[in-house]
Parts: C-alpha cells; sequence; structure tokens
C-alpha cells in the first residue's frame, strides 16, 4: 500500500489523463494504492500528504500487520527521510521505532510512481 506523492508520473505512463493529472495537482490530490490479487488499485484518495498518511494508518489499523512476518516501510526518490519521519510519528504501529525495516522501492516500481511516495509491505493477521 502506498501514498503517492505526485499524479504527474501516473499520467506520463498513460495511467491517467492529462486533464485528470491537471485537475488533481491543483487540487492537491494524493492517491492510495494497494497491491490486490496482483493487480494495482486506488482504494482512496485525500487532500494532501499529512491525510494520504492518515488514511494508510487508519486502513492499517482495521487489518494490523502480522509482526511475524516480513514487513517494512518504503519510499521512492534518494531522500529516506520522509519514511523514517512517517515511522517515528507513528509509534503505535511501527512499534519497533529504529529496527523497522525503511526500504528504497525499486526503479520499476518508482518509474510509475515517482519520487516522494510513501508506503508499506506487510503480511495482514
Amino acid at each position: 500500500m502506498a501514498v503517492l506523492d505526485t499524479l504527474e508520473y501516473l499520467k506520463k505512463g498513460g495511467r491517467i489523463s492529462s486533464v485528470v493529472a491537471l485537475l488533481g495537482n491543483m487540487l492537491n490530490l494524493k492517491p492510495i494504492v494497494k497491491a490486490v490479487d496482483g493487480k494495482v488499485k486506488m482504494i482512496g484518495k485525500t487532500r494532501g500528504k499529512r491525510k494520504g498518511l492518515e488514511f494508510m494508518n487508519n486502513y492499517i489499523g482495521e487489518k494490523w500487520i502480522d509482526f511475524s512476518m516480513p514487513y517494512g516501510v518504503f519510499y521512492t526518490g534518494l531522500d529516506e527521510s520522509g519514511a523514517k519521519v512517517y515511522v517515528q510519528n507513528n509509534p503505535t504501529i511501527w512499534q519497533d521505532g529504529e529496527k523497522t525495516p525503511v526500504y528504497i522501492m525499486g526503479s520499476t516500481i518508482g518509474t510509475h510512481v515517482g519520487p516522494g511516495a510513501i508506503g508499506v509491505a506487510y503480511f495482514e493477521k
């Protein structure tokens, strides 16, 4: 699951139209996407990244993470500070804090979502 920072790369990849990208960027819309049965689906959208991360936290809170399985927080771009701040600001979910793995997303997915995306990978209980 991830909160995308920009619609520009979805537009460039042909996933959304130029009009949708323009209006979405004007309204500061941030899509929240999740892999469902091997396909990426939009599960929500918010105005602003902070609200997007809150949406993601509420969704994760409903499902809860199975910490006995592999999990982690990931980011796209060159700066991991956003992902680390996200982990630090949410101690109720990421109880390990400093031990929570933070990864850079690979170039294949990073190319489609653009820099600044923050997401989580986990198994549900």
